[in-house]
């Protein structure tokens, strides 16, 4: 009935009419429903281009010829998505990806999208990964030496083959933070057993309580002055442990030893001097260090360095001895080794 009288109203305008050209009209139920206002476009008999609008029923009607050029038609249906064909939307949140369920209300009835779906959480750059473990310092020194000391039988006792050395000494430094010929010498840090090894520094800047202190960790004892002599001298009774007779680069007396780079005579590392070496092969008790003994405040065997003009060579005799003012004097020329 539709297109009967459309046809008529074309042909009194004076335009022909295919019907066959005509948008269908629904009457099966299955096409889709249109909006109010939408208008889809078709084609009229003599091929020109016009368009369909939506009727009352929500159905388009006929195509409209005779009316003036619509212009360019846009088809403003999209595709009504049910819920089978509802779009899987990606997430970017590290959320499941979640399916729209498709326009509701007016927006159904339009045919159009619905809106698109918006993660309303930020977007947040990625702290950057800061290391929370805490800056420790470098782990203390080891107050262990690890090996046994060296021991030389001497007579009826036995005492350290080299001066006593720090565990942590180095052929550099006899101990950290240790200062060979600057004033101010640092303490040895903790309570660390003495060791006898060779070609490292000897453990200075002790004091004669420290020292004994140091012997008594390892179940031995400060060597007695007599000791020290009879270790120095030999069975032979030299007046040096290198023999008697003179021999002013055998030790390291007045300043003969200055380490590569440090340009001022400092103490040597044990055993470097190997002339230095008693008939038992007891190292060092010419010159290096002067060395605490039992009796208290002493210290004997002269030393690196020159003191109150003692350069003479019987100023550094086995049996030479010398008496700081305290027991408390530590010094970069004073150590000390054990006896037992």
């Amino acid at each position: 009935m539709r297109i009967a009288l459309t046809c008529i109203v074309a042909l009194v305008a004076g335009l022909g009419c295919d019907p066959t050209q005509q948008p269908p009209i629904d009457t099966s139920g299955t096409t889709p429903a249109c909006a109010s206002g939408e208008s889809s476009p078709c084609n009229c008999p003599d091929g020109t281009p016009s368009i369909a609008r939506c009727g009352a029923n929500r159905q388009f009607s006929v195509c409209a010829c005779g009316e003036p050029d619509p212009g360019p038609v846009v088809d403003a249906r999209g595709p009504i998505p049910g819920p089978r064909d509802a779009a899987v939307r990606p997430r970017t949140d590290g959320a499941p990806a979640r399916r729209d369920a498709g326009p509701s209300g007016a927006d159904a009835g339009r045919g159009l999208d619905a809106a698109p779906v918006i993660d309303a959480a930020p977007v947040i750059d990625a702290a950057p990964i800061i290391d929370a473990t805490p800056i420790i310092d470098a782990a203390p020194p080891p107050v262990t030496c690890g090996d046994p000391p060296e021991w030389v039988r001497v007579g009826a006792f036995e005492v350290f083959r080299y001066e006593a050395s720090h565990p942590a000494a180095t052929e550099l430094r006899a101990f950290p933070g240790a200062q060979s010929s600057g004033a101010g010498p640092a303490a040895p840090p903790g309570e660390p057993e003495p060791c006898s090894r060779p070609g490292v520094r000897p453990w200075h800047s002790v004091t004669w309580v420290d020292a004994r202190a140091a012997c008594d960790r390892i179940d031995a004892r400060l060597c007695a002055a007599a000791e020290l002599r009879r270790a120095c001298e030999g069975p032979e009774h030299n007046a040096w442990t290198f023999g008697s007779d003179w021999s002013p680069a055998a030790c390291n007396v007045r300043g003969n030893y200055s380490g590569d780079g440090e340009g001022t005579s400092s103490e040597s590392p044990t055993g470097a001097f190997r002339s230095c070496v008693s008939s038992e092969g007891v190292y060092d008790l010419t010159g290096n260090m002067w060395e605490w003994v039992s009796e208290a405040n002493t210290c004997q065997g002269a030393g690196w360095r020159i003191i109150a003009e003692r350069f003479r060579p019987e100023d550094h005799v086995c049996e030479v001895s010398a008496t700081p003012v305290d027991a408390n004097y530590r010094n970069p020329d004073v150590g000390f080794r054990c006896c037992r």
